[in-house]
């Protein structure tokens, strides 16, 4: 309880003013130096995953803090700094998610080259924002909204998907790792365009991520 309350005041220093100036723009660079300074273990697109999630209407907005550190020291500047810089992002990725032009976005490092690199990203932002389903409890609150049902079934699909070895692998297990629909009897489905199904399923998650955040605030 106290660790909670701690946590909950260090990120509530970030004030509205200071929040909406993060609102144009989601600094990538920023965004990942926040993380290493941190000293959090997990990747930009996870993080990104899980204050996606943490987006959705809940009455605990903060408790992501406690998903990605043990322990917070009130001494460390650069971790109190860091905390309300992310806290920042959340404030703008709820923006983003609101947007009647759709302008919310998965982070993905667009230095990825392989698709070995691509299909870990698309996984890792899944995982942190599957993470944050599992703990909003948002399955079960979204349970009648059968959209929503649908992408956070999938969702557990996308986190397991097989990491290829490089871009001659066959995208037959990566796509039917996700997908209900996938033939691999349909010759016009043989999985050989793999880049672009891995392009489909951020898409999908995007698109997703829009839907529940929306179906949360009805």
């Amino acid at each position: 309880m106290y660790q909670n309350s701690m946590n909950n005041a260090l990120v509530n220093q970030a004030t509205s003013a200071e929040a909406a100036e993060a609102l144009d723009c989601l600094d990538e660079v920023a965004f990942a130096q926040a993380i290493a300074e941190a000293d959090m273990d997990f990747q930009p697109a996870f993080v990104h995953g899980l204050l996606s999630a943490y987006c959705c209407q809940t009455d605990a907005p903060h408790a992501w803090v406690n998903a990605l550190v043990d322990e917070i020291d009130p001494d460390n500047a650069k971790l109190t700094e860091a905390l309300r810089y992310l806290n920042q992002v959340r404030h703008t990725l709820a923006e983003q998610l609101a947007d009647s032009e759709l302008s919310f976005q998965l982070l993905l490092d667009n230095r990825a080259q392989t698709l070995h690199d691509e299909v870990l990203l698309t996984r890792e932002w899944a995982s942190g924002y599957y993470l944050g389903v599992q703990e909003l409890n948002l399955a079960e609150r979204l349970g009648n909204d059968d959209l929503s049902a649908e992408f956070l079934n999938d969702l557990a699909r996308i986190v397991a998907m097989p990491l290829p070895n490089d871009d001659d692998i066959d995208s037959a297990s990566v796509t039917a790792a996700y997908s209900d629909h996938y033939d691999p009897n349909d010759e016009d489905d043989n999985g050989d365009d793999t880049r672009s199904d891995i392009m489909e399923i951020q898409e999908y998650c995007r698109a997703g991520a829009i839907g529940v955040f929306l179906a949360s605030w009805r």
